[in-house]
This record gives structure tokens, C-alpha cells and sequence, in this order.
């Protein structure tokens, strides 16, 4: 068997990890502004007029620009979802959330020495795991694709918690005016401004940040359970019966 046919496309991790966000994010705009205010901005535009070749033009073109905006909507999420882990970090050392686990921020460096890579690393190179992820993937795909697919679930938690974040920041600021009596538009009492909405992206966001501290302690802790498996040679046979004796 190909295992080279077995991988995972990297277009796949693109796919889970820019889009999703980008899909909660329309989802999270079109509940904020209201379903009347959605309404109007589709008329507006004049597709809901749109028919036959019209409208299958329109739909395309729409869905194109949907494509591109939330690819790299996606991508910028990616990058910018740093201060999560930031802010995961610093509730950590100040002993406020997510002290339980141990393995989310660890040293992966006796790892790599026992892979005897480290005298191919300098420094600050040696504890990165990004070692052990090319390793597995350059000598065990199987391996590698499956710890790489779980990345991209931590990187996914990661840029959802971003987009709720930025959707409860948004009706946040809106909310504040409200309370005052000023309101820029009406949004209904489940949108954005509202308690509901509010309070809701509020707990989307801890959950989100909460599944991302979890998913990162799983695979630091797989990363470093993982090394003696991979390491061994491709013609590895396991002896049933030296291993029921020893049980």
C-alpha cells in the first residue's frame, strides 16, 4: 500500500481551519443585525429579484467573493488568534483559569534529544514541536496526518474563539449606547446590542478558549506519548507472547 496516497491534502486543514471561522462569522453577522435588516440588505441588492440566468450569475459571483472574503477572513482570524493563547497564558501564571493541566505550555526538548535530532538544532530551535510533527510526518504519515489533523482542531478552537470574541466586542459596544437609550439601529431583541446576543457571544467565546486550552493540553501530551511509536523501525513486530507472559 501507497502510504504517500493515505495523507491528508493540506488543503483539508486550510478548509477546517480558515473557513469555519469565516462561516461563524456571517452566521453571528446576519443573527446580529436582525432578520429584517437582513431582508433589506437582499432586496437592496436586487437578487431576490434575480431569475433564471440572472440569477445563477448572481448566485456565483456572490458565492466567489464569499469564498475569497472568508479564506482570508480565516487566515487573518489564524494569525491574529494568538492573544487567545496569550490570554490563556496569562490567566495561567496568574493562578486565575486553566492551572488543572500541566502539559498545556511544555518542553519538548528531552523529546527530540531522545529522537537524537537535537545536534542538528541550534537552542532555540531544540523544544519546538514542529520537529516532532515533520518527523512524524517524513517517517510515519499515518502518524503524522492524525497528530496534524488535531493541530488543526486546536488552531480551529483557537480562531473560533477569535470570531466570537470579535462578535461579542461588536455588540458589546453597541450594547453600552443602548443602555443610555441611544441606539444606532434596530437590531431586535436578540441582536446586536441586546442582552441576548451579548451574553450569548460571551459564552460561545469561553467556550471556545476553554476547548482550545483542552485540545492543546491533549496534544502536547499525545506529542510527547507518540515519540516511542514513531521512532521505531518500519519492520517492528510486536511478540503477542513475550508481552502475555509479562502480564
Amino acid at each position: 500500500m501507497n502510504l504517500e496516497s493515505l495523507k491528508v491534502p493540506n488543503f483539508f486543514y486550510d478548509l477546517i481551519v480558515f473557513m469555519t471561522p469565516s462561516v461563524s462569522l456571517v452566521t453571528g453577522i446576519l443573527w446580529g443585525i436582525g432578520a429584517n435588516n437582513s431582508k433589506n440588505i437582499i432586496v437592496s441588492t436586487g437578487i431576490s429579484n434575480a431569475a433564471g440566468f440572472d440569477f445563477l450569475m448572481a448566485f456565483i459571483v456572490v458565492f466567489l467573493l464569499f469564498l475569497f472574503f472568508a479564506y482570508e477572513y480565516g487566515r487573518l482570524a489564524e494569525a491574529l488568534s494568538t492573544w487567545i493563547s496569550s490570554l490563556v497564558s496569562f490567566l495561567r501564571r496568574k493562578k486565575i483559569c486553566f492551572t488543572k493541566e500541566k502539559d498545556f505550555s511544555i518542553c519538548l526538548k528531552s523529546e527530540i534529544q531522545k529522537m537524537q535530532l537535537d545536534q542538528y538544532l541550534d537552542n532555540d530551535r531544540i523544544g519546538s514541536k514542529w520537529t516532532i510533527y515533520f518527523y512524524a510526518m517524513r517517517f510515519q504519515p499515518l502518524i503524522g496526518a492524525d497528530i496534524m489533523k488535531r493541530y488543526a482542531w486546536e488552531k480551529l478552537s483557537r480562531s473560533s474563539a477569535f470570531t466570537f470574541g470579535l462578535l461579542f466586542l461588536v455588540s458589546l459596544a453597541l450594547a453600552i449606547p443602548r443602555i443610555f437609550g441611544i441606539i444606532f439601529f434596530d437590531t431586535g431583541l436578540f441582536g446586536f446590542g441586546s442582552l441576548t446576543y451579548t451574553f450569548g457571544m460571551l459564552f460561545f467565546t469561553v467556550i471556545a478558549v476553554y476547548e482550545f486550552y483542552r485540545r492543546r493540553c491533549w496534544n502536547n501530551d499525545l506529542l510527547k506519548t507518540i515519540i516511542p511509536i514513531i521512532m521505531l523501525p518500519d519492520d517492528f513486530k510486536v511478540d503477542l507472547s513475550q508481552v502475555l507472559k509479562k502480564t
